[in-house]
């Protein structure tokens, strides 16, 4: 019998004790997958419109909003970071 692949692809930042930390903390705060999934669709829109605004804005302004949607970016890598809690 073939055995089941994971399901998910193995990531090392999910191992780590920040992401265990992060994920503890939301559980605590009884914090829904649905709310978190949601927080990472705002984080995307957001950095759709930095970047958007970016192309009329002058350099000083643009170099700012490219860091507001690199955040965005990483804001939504982090929301959609599933962590394994062993339960």
């Amino acid at each position: 019998m073939p055995s089941t692949p994971p399901a998910r692809r193995p990531l090392k930042t999910r191992d780590t004790a920040w992401a265990r930390g992060l994920a503890r903390w939301l559980v605590t705060r009884r914090v829904a997958p649905n709310h978190i999934s949601l927080l990472s669709l705002v984080f995307a829109a957001l950095g759709a419109i930095a970047m958007l605004l970016s192309l009329t804005m002058p350099p000083g302004v643009r170099a700012g909003l490219y860091l507001a949607a690199a955040a965005c970016i990483q804001l939504r890598l982090l929301c959609n970071l599933r962590t394994r809690l062993g339960a």
